[in-house]
């Protein structure tokens, strides 16, 4: 266990101590983050461009990525994920559940299983600001995704794929060798 700690210090090194408080505080935006994201993007489901935009894959690849890349330890990294998905799930269903009396509990529970792997997938970003062969996988791996994501703006015209590459970008720019 000690190996690999001293492992991931030099990949890409921890603050100086831990601070429970910075700790709590990040986790609680990330949480405010995902119920707000949630109630947003359930609340514009039928509203043509914007609602298009909560429904793409992309916006959540980006909002976690970027959460992990900013969390100050992997394993908050890993948790800060999951409490933004868990969150926006919650936020998401309750929503159609007290409103629109809709609760499709298949499409609930397999979203649930997505969030709960997506924290495995947080810890892996929180490399993305690491320097060498390490942080260009953990960079390239989300950015992929966004790019193969957006690629059919090319054809399509469709503007949240159009988002998809600048969020692509954004990322990359933003978090390799930080």
């Amino acid at each position: 266990m000690l190996k690999i700690n001293l492992w991931i210090r030099k990949l890409r090194p921890y603050p100086q101590k831990l601070s429970m408080r910075t700790e709590i505080i990040f986790s609680a935006c990330v949480i405010l983050l995902g119920m707000s994201m949630g109630l947003i993007a359930k609340m514009t489901d039928s509203v043509s461009i914007i609602g298009d935009i909560g429904t793409e894959l992309s916006i959540w690849v980006f909002a976690a990525t970027i959460i992990a890349a900013y969390s100050r330890y992997p394993v908050s990294a890993a948790i800060n994920v999951l409490l933004f998905f868990i969150s926006m799930l919650a936020a998401y269903y309750i929503y159609g559940f007290v409103v629109l009396n809709f609760f499709p509990k298949t499409y609930f529970l397999a979203w649930l299983v997505v969030a709960l792997i997506s924290s495995f997938a947080g810890f892996c970003t929180w490399f993305s600001r690491a320097k060498g062969i390490v942080g260009s996988v953990a960079t390239a791996l989300p950015a992929a995704l966004l790019f193969a994501h957006g690629y059919p703006a090319f054809y399509t015209s469709r503007l949240p794929l159009y988002l998809s590459l600048v969020m692509g970008l954004h990322y990359v720019f933003s978090c390799h060798g930080q």
